[in-house]
């Protein structure tokens, strides 16, 4: 059953109309600044060669792209954890 937070006779407050659209305008145009972002950085570290990894400190997981796995001699079959630094 769903119930009411608010009394029924608490006043409703809403964004104007305009003010709705120019936020999911917003948000639409920083999406694809992002979009495209990732892109031009993708981009370079294809053309680069780089090669990517993370580390979470929390479990000590290691996780390496394909490019930089030969570089450490990691195998490339997927995620490895390790408990030390490559």
């Amino acid at each position: 059953m769903n119930e009411l937070l608010l009394p029924r006779d608490a006043p409703v407050l809403a964004l104007p109309k305009m003010h709705r659209d120019s936020t999911i305008t917003e948000r639409k145009h920083t999406e694809k600044a992002l979009r495209e972002s990732e892109a031009r950085l993708q981009a370079t570290v294809d053309l680069l060669k780089l090669g990517r990894y993370a580390w979470n400190p929390q479990t000590n997981e290691w996780q390496w792209d394909e490019t930089l796995r030969p570089m450490w001699g990691l195998p490339l079959d997927g995620r490895r954890a390790q408990t030390h630094c490559p």
